[in-house]
């Protein structure tokens, strides 16, 4: 079985004013909120157990997945209102209600991207990875660096030159790639590391200081984004506009 997991806890501060009422998550491209969006994408694949994180007016969004009907869909909600624990302590938040699954999807409500989601899993499961992350090789100002095998190696903040892990150096053979805020895990390798490095991590803590601090443990691999898949970060002003301006031709 696989489960869904959307991030939508987020308080999308560069969204201001709408954020200052709303949950960045119920922001409309095409005339839905980004929330349905990423719902639709799930179930488009198959997924009809999705957990959805919430801090930011968190009720705004409850009362959403609460009047949202659809047939044989299950919403559960990981609720973050007493504090926002980003990515990785998001999911160490949902483990309850994550931990059955053989398969999770997440996938960040700010994101608009047309991948195939059915594929990407069929990927995800064929090369017996514990996590695959979907990249794209496209400007950001942090890069992730992969192998030719597409193994995850390292990390670097380009515009500080800081590296992760310690020690580590990019060569010029490697991919350098970005992430695109959608990954495939499986939840029983993944999701007991990610409790035992909370111990030290603390409660708040991103998903990719996780795996490069797990690059021994885990098997984490890369996959690449077609040039014919669409993704646009729609936390952003001018980047929603662009998805807006895209889903009204597409």
């Amino acid at each position: 079985m696989t489960i869904g997991m959307i991030f939508a806890a987020g308080l999308g501060t560069r969204l201001k004013p709408f954020t200052l009422h709303h949950p960045k998550a119920m922001v409309e491209v095409d005339g839905h909120p980004m929330l349905r969006n990423v719902i639709d994408r799930m179930t488009s694949a198959g997924i009809n157990d999705i957990v959805v994180n919430v801090h930011h007016f968190a009720e705004q969004i409850i009362d959403y997945l609460n009047v949202l009907k659809l047939p044989g869909v299950k919403f559960y909600v990981s609720d973050e209102s007493d504090q926002l624990l980003d990515t990785g302590g998001g999911l160490l938040k949902a483990y309850p209600l994550l931990e059955q699954a053989d398969c999770v999807v997440s996938y960040n409500a700010d994101v608009w991207c047309d991948l195939d989601l059915d594929s990407f899993i069929a990927i995800h499961s064929q090369s017996k990875a514990d996590v695959t992350l979907a990249v794209a090789e496209r400007k950001s100002s942090r890069a992730l660096y992969f192998n030719e095998d597409y193994r995850l190696c390292g990390w670097q903040n380009l515009s500080t030159r800081q590296m992760k892990p310690d020690g580590f150096s990019p060569t010029s053979a490697m991919l350098q790639r970005a992430y695109s805020g959608i990954q495939a895990f499986v939840p029983g390798r993944v999701l007991p590391q990610l409790a035992e490095y909370s111990v030290g991590a603390g409660p708040v803590f991103s998903i990719i200081p996780f795996y490069l601090a797990k690059l021994e443990e885990l098997d984490i691999k890369g996959y690449d984004l077609s040039p014919s898949v669409n993704w646009f970060d729609v936390g952003k002003p001018e980047t929603l506009a662009e998805a807006r301006a895209f889903a009204a031709i597409d």
